[in-house]
């Protein structure tokens, strides 16, 4: 269904690449921690602290007996839909923005960059807890 209705719809019936100053989707707001800052509680807030600004679609995909299984969304339905795949495993977001499907073709914007760091193949590494590596990577 989600791809008839992707289809269905035009995210940029002007040709336009930006929103207008007025026409950005209204922002997620994030609860505040002790000391003031902001932290992403569940799905909904993360897909919004990565896209909430930006226009397009994004991709949800979970794997399901050794598949991937992708939808494709506007911005502001994937931010919606988000919440119905908490605790869930397998679970991936398109990190990007595209104009329809995700294909590099279609790319968008670059919203984000993230490294992963597949520290436990490392002897040295393999037991210590992920703040400690990450720490560590971010003053290398």
């Amino acid at each position: 269904m989600a791809e008839n209705l992707q289809a269905a719809l035009d995210p940029y019936p002007d040709g336009a690449t930006d929103y207008g100053p007025d026409e950005h989707p209204e922002q997620v707001t994030l609860p505040l921690d002790m000391n003031g800052e902001r932290w992403v509680t569940d799905p909904r807030h993360h897909v919004g602290q990565i896209h909430a600004s930006g226009r397009g679609t994004v991709a949800l995909a979970q794997k399901h007996a050794g598949r991937w299984l992708e939808t494709t969304y506007p911005v502001e339905a994937a931010i919606a839909v988000a919440n119905a795949y908490r605790g869930r495993a397998n679970v991936y977001l398109s990190t990007q923005r595209f104009r329809g499907r995700r294909r590099l073709a279609k790319l968008l914007s670059l919203s984000s960059l993230y490294a992963d760091l597949d520290y436990y193949r490392v002897s040295q590494l393999a037991g210590l807890h992920p703040y400690a590596v990450m720490e560590g990577a971010l003053h290398m």
